[in-house]
């Protein structure tokens, strides 16, 4: 595989990576989505050491439920794989085997 498309799939793996994980954050803890990370800090400045220990505590907790969702997903996404896998070659073994009953349909004919 050439370096361009090997880049070019990474950078797409990157995007889905980064959508998924706003998506799941999304729903649990809204500082943390990737786009406001950077301005947590500003955000936040004028908190004291009471509300930031109470805030990171959040955020691990936001992380752990995190992981939880993210494992619940993937779980899903892979079921969901492996279903259309099976699907797609039941239906490409159904139609191998109409192919042949037709074949054999056309040597009988043949014969008579």
């Amino acid at each position: 595989m050439p370096k361009e498309a090997t880049t070019g799939a990474k950078t797409e793996s990157r995007k889905m990576a980064e959508q998924i994980y706003d998506m799941i954050m999304g729903a649990i803890e809204q500082d943390l989505l990737l786009g406001n990370i950077p301005g947590l800090d500003s955000k936040y400045a004028h908190e004291n050491e009471v509300e930031h220990k109470a805030r990171m505590k959040r955020y691990k907790e936001a992380y752990k439920k995190f992981d939880t969702e993210l494992a619940g997903f993937m779980g899903r996404i892979k079921n969901e794989t492996r279903m259309s896998k099976r699907s797609s070659l039941r239906k490409k073994e159904q139609k191998a085997r109409r192919a042949e009953e037709q074949e054999l349909e056309n040597l009988e004919a043949a014969f008579q």
